[in-house]
């Protein structure tokens, strides 16, 4: 690579850094910078979008980032394209009946993007269509907020009334699987639950054995690369 394409090169990974540096921002080291630009090169928009990143326990905004990014043998870093949040699943429950809020939320997770990110190299595999989308949603847990206040929560309300528990309504949230683009003998299975600290990601073996367990911040607003 000569001098002119070598500056050229860094000045496209440094625009595209600025240009989606928002409210969370996912920084990369130097040496993890090509990162942007080859999500770029395959998916300009999914940049604007942002990200829900994934990780160990510890996984965060900002500094809290990439030393937590990337687990397993050979280590593998995880994004996932942003759906929505919390509060925008919690509204969609309790303004759309029952059926109606089940095909929006099908319709809304279709779309979800993986990112398989290898540490070696930094090559980057995407994955757009899921092969599988679910939607759980009991009928009591959405009867409970529909056109209602009620928070989505257990006991956080005095004497534990006034409110929609999943303990004993039914749970909520979205089942998402792909073909793991690493081995196609495996998949990358998603829950996304609607408040923090729930969401999961794992990978499934060929015999149906889950590993690398990796905590999603997907409730909150999305992460950008920088």
């Amino acid at each position: 690579m000569n001098q002119k394409r070598t500056l050229g090169f860094f000045f496209l990974i440094f625009i595209l850094s600025c240009s989606f540096s928002y409210s969370n921002p996912l920084p990369l080291p130097n040496s993890a910078k090509s990162i942007v630009a080859k999500i770029s090169n395959q998916c300009e928009q999914c940049l604007e979008k942002g990200f829900s990143p994934t990780g160990t326990d510890k996984i965060g905004f900002g500094k809290d980032f990439y030393p937590h990014f990337f687990l397993g043998s050979p280590e593998v870093g995880i994004l996932i394209s942003h759906v929505m949040n919390g509060k925008e699943y919690e509204k969609i429950l309790r303004k759309r009946e029952h059926e109606k809020a089940r095909d929006t939320l099908l319709q809304e997770f279709s779309r979800t993007t993986l990112f398989v990110i290898e540490r070696k190299g930094y090559k980057v595999h995407i994955s757009r269509k899921p092969q599988e989308v679910k939607v759980i949603l009991t009928k009591e847990l959405h009867q409970c907020l529909y056109n209602s206040a009620k928070p989505l929560c257990c006991c956080c309300t005095p004497n534990c009334e006034t409110e929609c528990c999943e303990k004993r309504l039914g749970s909520t949230y979205v089942l998402v699987r792909w073909e793991d683009p690493l081995d196609y003998e495996q998949r990358i299975e998603y829950t996304y639950h609607p408040y923090l600290g729930a969401s999961k990601i794992y990978t499934i073996d060929k015999f149906g054995k889950r590993m690398n367990l990796r905590w999603c911040l997907d409730s909150l607003e999305p992460g950008f690369l920088k």
